[in-house]
C-alpha cells in the first residue's frame, strides 16, 4: 500500500546562510530628506528584526547607521537651503536689473547695420589684453569687406566708428555686417576680444542662465554682457 505524505516538497527549507539577509528592492533611497530619512528607518528596522539573535547588531555599527542619516539629513537640508537662496538672489538681480528699462546701453553683439549713409557706431574691449588686434568687417557670407589694424586692446571700452567703406576704398552696400576682434595674447597666441553695439532695454526676464536682457533689435543677451549703462531714451529726447 502506498503512503501519501502531500505536497511537502512546496515547504520552504530553513537555510542559515540567506535567513538573516536583508531583503532589498530596486527602488531608490528618496529623493527629499523625509523619504530618505522612512527609508532608512524601514531598512534599519527591517535589519534589526532579521539580524541572528545569537549574533546582534554590534553598537558601534548601530550608531554609525544612524550617524550616517543624521549626515544624510544635513545634506539635503543644506541643498534645500542653498537652492532658496540661489532664488531669492535671482528675484533680487531681475528687480534690480528692470531699472535698465528704456536705457541706452552697450552689449555683447558682432552685428552692425550699415545704412548707407551715417557711420556705423560700436566698440571693442577683451577680457585679457591682446596685442596687434585687428578688427575684421564682414558680408553676411563671411566675406572680409574692411580690416582695420588697432594695436593693443585691454579692459577698457574703446569707442569706433565705420564709414561704409571697403579695404578698396569703395562704398559698401546698405545691409548687416559682422565685425570681430582678434589679438595676440600674452604667449603669443591667436585669441578674440568682445565686439559691442548699443541697442535700448526693452525688458528683462529671469532664465535658467540668471537675468537675460532684451534689446529693441532683437538681441537676448544676458545681464553680464551689458559693459555701459547710458541714459533713457525719454531723458534723450527730452535733452536732460
Amino acid at each position: 500500500m502506498s503512503t501519501s505524505t502531500g505536497n511537502l516538497s512546496a515547504i520552504p527549507r530553513y537555510d542559515p546562510a540567506t535567513a538573516n539577509q536583508v531583503k532589498t528592492s530596486n527602488t531608490g533611497i528618496g529623493s527629499t530628506a523625509q523619504e530618505i530619512q522612512n527609508n532608512f528607518m524601514k531598512m534599519l528596522v527591517t535589519q534589526m528584526q532579521n539580524q541572528n539573535p545569537l549574533n546582534p547588531m554590534d553598537n558601534a555599527q548601530f550608531a554609525s547607521q544612524l550617524a550616517q542619516m543624521s549626515q544624510l539629513q544635513g545634506i539635503e537640508s543644506m541643498r534645500a537651503s542653498i537652492d532658496s537662496f540661489v532664488k531669492q538672489v535671482s528675484s533680487s538681480r531681475l528687480l534690480d536689473q528692470s531699472a535698465l528699462v528704456g536705457r541706452e546701453v552697450l552689449a555683447a553683439g558682432p552685428l552692425v547695420n550699415w545704412t548707407g549713409d551715417s557711420p556705423v557706431n560700436f566698440a571693442v574691449n577683451a577680457d585679457a589684453g591682446l596685442s596687434n588686434a585687428l578688427i575684421r568687417i564682414k558680408t553676411a557670407d563671411g566675406r572680409i569687406v574692411d580690416e582695420i589694424a588697432l594695436g593693443g586692446v585691454g579692459s577698457d571700452i574703446q569707442a569706433l566708428t565705420w564709414d561704409g567703406v571697403d579695404s578698396a576704398g569703395k562704398t559698401v552696400a546698405p545691409g548687416t555686417y559682422r565685425v570681430t576682434v582678434e589679438g595676440l595674447t600674452f604667449d603669443g597666441k591667436t585669441a578674440a576680444g568682445n565686439v559691442l553695439t548699443g541697442g535700448t532695454v526693452l525688458s528683462v526676464q529671469r532664465s535658467s542662465n540668471g537675468v537675460e536682457v532684451r534689446l529693441n533689435d532683437g538681441r537676448i543677451v544676458n545681464d553680464t554682457q551689458i559693459m555701459q549703462i547710458g541714459a533713457k531714451q525719454a531723458e534723450l529726447a527730452s535733452g536732460a
